[in-house]
């Protein structure tokens, strides 16, 4: 399965995941149930330690579709 990437000026970095998941009020296993991983696959991105861009599109759709905006934004 491929992942359409769009580029931004938005970049959303782990950290950034973190805050708006924590503006949201949601926790970890919720992102990552909307994202459809698992908990152990969302905390690995979260700690910086996962480069998938595949799992980077699941994380941002799923708090976009759960109303999360760049803080940017």
């Amino acid at each position: 399965m491929s992942a359409k990437v769009v580029f931004t000026e938005e970049v959303w970095t782990p950290d950034t995941v973190r805050a708006v998941r924590k503006k949201l009020g949601k926790t970890e296993a919720e992102i990552a149930a909307e994202a459809g991983l698992n908990e152990a696959a969302y905390k690995t991105y979260e700690a910086h330690k996962d480069p998938d861009i595949e799992t980077h599109v699941k994380i941002h759709q799923a708090l976009r579709r759960l109303g999360g905006k760049h803080l940017n934004n």
